[in-house]
């Protein structure tokens, strides 16, 4: 075998047979305990560690943190034992690394999860994403929220749990559900507005996941994790490798080059701040944050004080949907906080449609930072090949050059 290293963290290993990849990336991305080695994969490689630990008396739990897959505190045989099962796919309860809304925690879930219901488009992007929208038996549909394009699958043969609410699940619309076809677990957002009443849930025997399907790259550790719990990890992890090339194809062609300062915008005014994962997003596609201030902040029209950060770039990252735009409504909502900065004098305020996972974000921030190291049609590129690998109820049927809005400049409207 001949082992080829890549540039985003990943392996092509070449046999006899037609190549296959296996990323190397060891930071734990599957947050399933009894991931013994941190890579993307749950399989005798996890059994191997665990064997090494045990037969080393020493548990370092900085550097195998997922390895205590029964939660009792110790690495033994019986840790050993359970892995062997999860190896081999057997229904079982497993722990894994999930949330109690924005607080990381340790929860357990039925494996594997059969039928689903979702809430969240991030998460339907996700569940989506990686070949499982057949498991999803029921969503929170808000006909004025959710893309009826990304998502026409799930208004033609989904039924709404949440009397139109992306955020919500109505326990009677969610009876309806459950009667009809028994709900393994409701997968949602970690964010204290999704799903409030999940004890109600939960007490009826329903699992509720949660996970961080917008929070940056760790978007991407979700869906493998999502992958793993919805028996769908082939296709969680050739989304991943995309994102991983994607990313490490910008990686290459910004070395050497000098970042453009700059400011991540979200919602309709909401400038992010230190540690953001929109500040995160924009620096791997060439850009600098200049913010020096925690969370995010709120700039209303009157206020000045944004103007002591004159930033080359403003990136503002606004769900638009894959459907028609109305440019000019868009920019005029939105743009009109921005008017009397230095990065919208020099033509450099931009509305990136966050539509998409950060990955393809990063893609189209890239092109608009470095249009002559990318070129044009660089993000349309990759959201084409997206939307045909995993967009199943798009795949072949989207042309991106002529059907999304991806980037609105200034160029395009009515300043």
């Amino acid at each position: 075998l001949i082992l080829i290293a890549g540039i985003a963290g990943a392996a092509l290993i070449l046999g006899e047979d037609s190549p296959s990849y296996r990323s190397d990336n060891e930071t734990g991305r599957l947050m399933i305990y009894g991931n013994a080695n941190n890579d993307d994969y749950l399989d005798e490689s996890d059994v191997t560690a665990l064997e090494t630990i045990i037969e080393s008396g020493t548990w370092d739990e900085n550097k195998a943190p997922l390895a205590d897959a029964n939660q009792d505190g110790v690495i033994d045989e019986k840790d050993v034992e359970m892995v062997k099962k999860m190896v081999n796919r057997e229904p079982m309860d497993i722990y894994y690394q999930g949330w109690d809304f924005k607080t990381p925690a340790v929860k357990k879930v039925g494996y594997p999860i059969k039928t689903c219901v979702v809430t969240g488009s991030n998460v339907l992007m996700a569940v989506k994403s990686i070949g499982a929208t057949d498991r999803i038996v029921g969503a929170s549909i808000s006909t004025s929220t959710l893309d009826k394009v990304l998502y026409s699958d799930i208004y033609d043969n989904v039924p709404d749990v949440s009397k139109n609410s992306i955020i919500t699940i109505v326990p009677e619309e969610f009876s309806k559900v459950n009667d009809k076809t028994p709900v393994d677990a409701i997968i949602t957002m970690n964010s204290v507005s999704y799903v409030k009443n999940e004890e109600t849930f939960l007490k009826s025997g329903v699992d509720v996941v949660r996970v961080a399907a917008s929070d940056g790259l760790d978007s991407i550790s979700a869906y493998i994790t999502l992958g793993f719990l919805l028996e769908c990890e082939e296709r969680a992890n050739d989304f991943a490798r995309f994102c991983d090339d994607l990313i490490g194809d910008v990686e290459e062609k910004l070395d050497g080059v000098e970042r453009k300062t700059s400011l991540s915008v979200t919602m309709t005014n909401s400038v992010s701040g230190l540690g953001s994962d929109y500040a995160e997003a924009v620096a791997l596609a060439g850009g600098k944050d200049i913010a020096d201030w925690d969370g995010s902040r709120n700039f209303k029209t009157g206020e000045e004080w944004l103007y002591e950060y004159p930033s080359q770039y403003i990136m503002h990252v606004r769900s638009m949907g894959l459907g028609d735009v109305d440019k000019q409504k868009e920019w005029d909502t939105r743009a009109v906080y921005f008017k009397n900065t230095a990065a919208y004098k020099d033509g450099h305020y931009y509305l990136i449609n966050g539509s998409m996972p950060v990955a393809l974000r990063i893609a189209y921030m890239a092109e608009t930072f470095n249009p002559d190291i990318f070129g044009n049609g660089y993000g349309d590129k990759y959201m084409q090949e997206y939307l045909d690998r995993f967009m199943d109820n798009l795949s072949g049927k989207y042309d991106v050059k002529t059907q999304l809005t991806s980037v609105i400049s200034i160029d395009e409207v009515k300043g």
